[in-house]
């Protein structure tokens, strides 16, 4: 799992991060990409696909073909930027979950979870002894 900088959605037709989902009311809520092997598709938390359909309009989970997330590199670590499209996978799909993963849901992080129709397109490693996770 990795924070999300930017959730992009349609090739850039609408680029949604952490600030631009927040309420003024409300502390921001990290966006989290979490990979899962057992999944095809994409899925969104019921809170991010609430947020997304007040924020940009989008409707129904057929307006939404292609979604990328990315967070830049620093000195230390690499940068990740990983998609998945309609037109480059038949077996791309996006829907919506509600999970059960946190005790208080109001300030729990949105999450993203993407399937094998990302992890297709390259190799996830990960280093248990130092935290951290490459996909190349």
């Amino acid at each position: 799992a990795f924070v999300v900088d930017e959730l992009v959605l349609n090739h850039g037709e609408h680029v949604v991060t952490t600030k631009s989902l927040s309420n003024k009311n409300q502390t921001p809520r990290p966006i989290v990409a979490v990979f899962d092997t057992g999944l095809t598709g994409c899925l969104f938390t019921k809170p991010l696909w609430i947020a997304l359909t007040e924020e940009i309009g989008i409707q129904s989970y057929d307006e939404v073909f292609s979604v990328e997330v990315s967070k830049p590199g620093n000195e230390s670590r690499h940068g990740i930027s990983i998609q998945s499209d309609a037109s480059k996978n038949p077996f791309y799909y996006l829907s919506s979950i509600e999970l059960d993963w946190f005790d208080d849901e109001d300030n729990a992080p949105y999450v993203v979870v993407l399937g094998q129709t990302f992890l297709c397109q390259g190799i996830l490693t990960i280093d248990i002894d130092n935290r951290c996770a490459t996909f190349s």
